[in-house]
């Protein structure tokens, strides 16, 4: 077995961290953290199966691509006697790491240095045993690039930032909450923040940093950026009684430490300092735990009744729950229920956003609302060449994780191979748990920029956004209507609400890869007929 942790920290009750795990002759079915904790044996699920290029490219084989993994949880407080990764093995069999000598902090540890040098010691000695040189620069190569982030950052902390802040003779400061986690939500956050700064605004970024596990609030004005860690939520009220306080600009909480702190503290910061409070809709995070509203039998729940609701939440093992550690869908509701009745706007970026959360709070006021679709002014807007009489290849555009329809894909490519069609797919991306086969191509990352090319190139005829999740938005979708290719959606959210509306568009009205096959197969034979012989523009 080959594996490489490249990150593992714990921080409090809470653990985190990723890596890899490749064993070329037993598919590995699970990844478990199994932890001793005052005596007492607690086991808890990885996320395994994640897109590992540089593995695959490293050994040289397709098989190493899905080799990456993810672990986090919320561990009992006190001592940790074992901490390790337990692989399970498609035999039956299976193999254990020991995490400890990986740890890049625990906090109960009385000598800080001679851990530190023994467990470098041990880490040095472990990778080469199993003569994991590239692992080992590998690892050297993230610690070092840490290390020169975290110097980066100023030690004062609060009371550095409140001498920034707190000059009367200023302007007022806007307060941005967001994870870190990179993704849409992100490059929208960056794009208004650029926006406050061009208007002369004072911004304090308050996030989540999940590598290390620490809050922080970044202080933005002009050409001046400066970061302060923070330690916990509760700084931020303590910061708040020092400064006039414009705006409250919330964009995402998943991943937070406790995403009910946040629920709580907005309402809480608008009543102290009668800050104007706007919430952004980019998921469903303010609804449900498992924010893409996929139950526990990984379908779209419709919002049912909180009965019903209750039942998902408590059998539920999406990957939400690496991260969210409430399991109270009243609790849930109450605590976002009220930020939501708080909030002076709610800002969506379709109308299918505002009937879900109206669905899950029918008491909220809809005046409230604000539907801003994003900006798309800088996506590719030349047509590209389409060749009809071809045979028929499926494009899917973006990453294409479990929510995103990875699953309709391996199916369709089951389907494909057993019937024998003469029908291809080509991921412009990047598919979760990818595996090889004669019918499908993966590219990976590109650049958006590059995708009218790619397209042309790899000879793709009709495209398909397999999401099985009702989306916010969906840049995927805005961009291959701006090139006007053919595009099928499944019956859900904004991308459906688009397409509705496109000449070119087709809504698969049941989420089901057969049934979605045999409308593809369908509307590209429409298409061939209804298209000048030899292509289209």
């Amino acid at each position: 077995m080959k594996f490489n942790i490249d990150h593992l920290q714990i921080k409090g009750r809470r653990a985190y961290g990723w890596g890899w795990i490749y064993q070329p002759s037993n598919l590995i079915t699970s990844v478990t953290i199994v932890a001793e904790v005052n005596g007492t044996s607690y086991s808890f699920p990885c996320k395994y199966g994640l897109n590992r290029s540089d593995v695959a490219k490293y050994y040289g084989t397709d098989d190493a691509a899905a080799s990456g993994f993810i672990l986090s949880c919320n561990l009992p407080f006190g001592s940790i006697t074992e901490f390790t990764l337990e692989v399970h093995f498609q035999d039956g069999t299976q193999e254990l790491i020991d995490l400890k000598n990986f740890l890049n902090s625990v906090e109960h540890d009385n000598s800080r240095w001679i851990a530190l040098i023994r467990r470098w010691l041990s880490r040095i000695l472990d990778y080469l045993s199993r003569g994991d040189l590239w692992g080992l620069l590998r690892r050297m190569r993230i610690k070092i690039g840490n290390i020169w982030r975290q110097s980066k950052l100023r030690s004062g902390c609060a009371e550095d930032l409140l001498k920034l802040v707190r000059n009367p003779m200023q302007k007022d400061v806007v307060f941005v909450f967001d994870h870190n986690l990179g993704g849409g939500a992100n490059l929208y956050r960056e794009k208004r923040i650029n926006e406050m700064r061009c208007a002369g605004e004072r911004i304090l970024l308050v996030y989540y940093d999940l590598p290390t596990l620490e809050y922080y609030i970044r202080y933005l004005e002009g050409a001046i950026e400066e970061t302060f860690k923070i330690g916990t939520l509760e700084r931020v009220e303590e910061i708040a009684r020092f400064i006039k306080l414009k705006e409250i600009f919330f964009n995402n909480a998943f991943s937070f430490d406790d995403p009910l702190a946040i629920a709580i503290l907005l309402p809480s910061l608008k009543n102290k300092t009668g800050a104007h409070l706007t919430i952004a809709v980019h998921d469903y995070f303010m609804i449900c735990p498992s924010y893409t509203l996929l139950d526990y039998r990984g379908r779209f729940c419709g919002i049912p009744n909180l009965i019903q609701c209750q039942h998902c939440l408590s059998n539920s093992k999406g990957d939400f729950t690496l991260f969210v550690d409430c399991r109270n869908i009243t609790e849930w509701r109450n605590a976002w229920g009220i930020c939501l009745h708080e909030a002076d706007t709610i800002l969506c970026f379709s109308r299918s956003s505002v009937n879900l959360l109206m669905r899950a709070y029918p008491d909220l006021d809809e005046t409230k609302f604000e539907i801003r679709p994003h900006s798309v002014e800088y996506l590719p807007r030349r047509d590209v060449f389409l060749d009809y009489q071809t045979p028929l290849n499926i494009g899917v555009v973006g990453r294409i994780a479990e929510h995103k329809g990875a699953g309709i894909i391996r199916e369709m490519v089951k389907i494909i191979e057993e019937k024998n069609l003469p029908v291809k797919i080509t991921i412009f991306g990047e598919l979760e748990g990818s595996f090889s086969s004669p019918v499908l191509r993966v590219t990976g990352t590109y650049q958006r920029e590059e995708l009218p090319e790619l397209i042309e190139r790899a000879r793709a005829n009709l495209f398909f956004l397999p999401s099985i999740c009702p989306e916010t938005f969906s840049y995927v979708t805005e961009e291959l209507m701006l090139m006007g290719v053919p595009l099928a959606v499944f019956d859900l959210g904004a991308p459906a609400e688009r397409v509705r509306n496109y000449s070119k568009g087709l809504i698969i009205k049941e989420i089901n890869a057969r049934h979605a096959l045999d409308q593809l197969i369908a509307f590209y034979a429409r298409l061939r007929r209804s298209m000048p012989k030899g292509g289209s523009k």
